[in-house]
């Protein structure tokens, strides 16, 4: 049994990176020809990248830090 994601339209999924590889996944996503739409430093620690999938869902690559989790 799948459970419901309690998304209609566009969603969002955020993805766990290592906050040394910044410029990896900057490299990554240029290389296959995806756009970065934000980037952001937060205040309390951490930065995520936003991207959008063909369907137009917004993809997060973020470091643990955001969620108080550390490196």
């Amino acid at each position: 049994v799948i459970p419901t994601h309690g998304a209609r339209g566009p969603g969002h999924v955020a993805f766990r990176v290592a906050a040394d590889r910044r410029q990896h996944w900057r490299d990554q996503l240029a290389r296959h020809g995806v756009a970065v739409e934000s980037e952001v430093d937060w205040p309390g620690g951490g930065w995520s990248i936003y991207v959008r999938d063909p369907a137009g869902n917004s993809l997060e690559f973020a470091t643990a830090a955001l969620w108080g989790l550390g490196d």
